[in-house]
């Protein structure tokens, strides 16, 4: 159950936060902070459930010893029994729905990270299918027949053959923006995110944000470096009908060419409005003192001190006359009298 609690806080973090960079930041132009924002999404939404600030809340506040027992409401419900030898009716004491939920999620988990393992595996297959050349100064994994060039930590992957002169300065450019700001990191926790977390769809629309930031990054330093931005964009054009080497790979195209294509023409967002990103921070504090307001309710209910009070408070003496006659119109009477029932 607490795996459950725990998810469910993880994934409202991450509904909460896709909104707010839906509204806020989506449009920028900004990507190093942006990535920044998308980082600190995932980081807060798997880490906030573990905050507790509880003591910053209560401060010395102490529990209290007795509970006015009218604020709880208790309900006296009539005993039932069930006879479970009567036949014809099926008798399901033995079926528990929640571990079974919890093997099917575990289960569909477990399948996307062998799924992932199986990805890495196929990248390094690719990699060892190569001969290492230099192009530029640079390490290149080339193999004659790879489609599309690809990189994946360290590794720059292409088939050096296929490209011109330029369309090679202007691929490696991309493919080393990848490789020295370390985006494959940014990848394989997005898809770390999305195993645990597969059932929310905010999950994964945030791993469409990540995967296509990395690419405008990427688009941006090759720009900046001085190619032509008409031609890049015709080679990312013609690029976009090859199929990628593995989907974990950090690929010179990906899905939406369109989007790369406008963000690359885009009016570059002005440096003064970096200071809406502190607008997170606010975010991340509302969810943190949430998940600590929960937990204090939680040990409220279940702290002793306030179940021994409530149970003193149910527990104690009432006044027998109250207790007897305060409904009571007409006192009961033995029959015969007072006298018959003492000497009787």
């Amino acid at each position: 159950m607490e795996f459950f609690i725990y998810l469910l806080k993880v994934n409202v973090a991450l509904a909460l936060f896709y909104g707010f960079y839906r509204l806020f930041f989506q449009q920028d132009t900004l990507f190093q902070w942006k990535r920044a924002v998308l980082l600190a999404t995932l980081a807060v939404a798997a880490l906030y459930p573990f905050v507790d600030i509880t003591w910053r809340l209560i401060g010395g506040w102490q529990l209290p010893q007795t509970i006015n027992k009218n604020l709880i409401p208790t309900y006296f419900l009539q005993e039932v029994i069930v006879d479970s030898q009567r036949t014809g009716i099926p008798h399901f004491g033995e079926f528990r729905l929640i571990p079974v939920l919890f093997s099917i999620y575990i289960a569909i988990t477990v399948f996307l990270f062998v799924k992932m393992i199986f990805q890495i595996g196929g990248i390094c297959y690719q990699i060892s299918r190569t001969q290492t050349i230099e192009l530029y100064g640079q390490k290149i994994y080339h193999r004659s027949g790879l489609e599309r060039p690809f990189s994946f930590f360290r590794w720059i992957a292409m088939d050096i053959s296929l490209y011109s002169q330029t369309e090679l300065q202007e691929i490696l450019l991309h493919e080393q923006t990848h490789v020295r700001q370390s985006h494959s990191v940014d990848t394989l926790l997005v898809e770390t995110l999305c195993a645990v977390c597969w059932i929310n769809p905010f999950a994964w629309l945030l791993k469409r944000e990540i995967r296509m930031n990395l690419e405008f990054l990427a688009d941006r330093s090759v720009l900046t470096s001085g190619c032509e931005a008409e031609h890049y964009q015709l080679n990312l054009l013609r690029l976009s009908y090859q199929k990628a080497a593995a989907k974990l790979s950090n690929n010179f195209n990906v899905s939406l060419l369109k989007k790369r294509i406008f963000m690359m023409n885009k009016k570059q967002t002005a440096n003064r409005s970096v200071l809406k990103y502190a607008l997170i921070v606010p975010l991340i504090a509302a969810l943190v003192f949430f998940n600590s307001t929960l937990k204090i309710q939680a040990e409220t209910v279940n702290d002793p001190v306030v179940q021994e009070a409530l149970i003193k408070e149910t527990m104690a003496p009432v006044d027998q006359e109250e207790k007897i006659y305060d409904h009571v119109e007409v006192e009961p009477k033995f029959p015969g009298g007072t006298e018959e029932l003492i000497n009787g």
